[in-house]
């Protein structure tokens, strides 16, 4: 089961991905709900639209969802960054 939630996680992930990137014009790396929190929290009122749908769409698997994935993606990033010091970092 878990094997499956971490399956249906990821192609989720890529489908959000990829319409963030294909229709929206936006980064592959980040999700729909990264790119709604972040747009929202830059002050666009058509991205805070859409947080606070995405945000009740997801209400019952977690509060603030937007907000977490924006917060996941960061922790990604940094992650990505710290393995790539460790690479070059003599």
């Amino acid at each position: 089961m878990k094997l499956f939630c971490a399956a249906l996680d990821w192609i989720v992930s890529f489908i959000s991905r990829g319409t963030n990137a294909l229709w929206f014009g936006n980064s592959w790396h980040r999700t729909l709900s990264a790119e709604a929190h972040w747009q929202a929290a830059m002050g666009d009122a058509q991205w805070a639209k859409r947080r606070d749908r995405i945000d009740r769409l997801f209400s019952w698997r977690e509060p603030d969802h937007c907000q977490k994935a924006w917060a996941q993606e960061l922790y990604r990033a940094n992650r990505t960054l710290d393995m790539d010091r460790q690479i070059n970092d003599p």
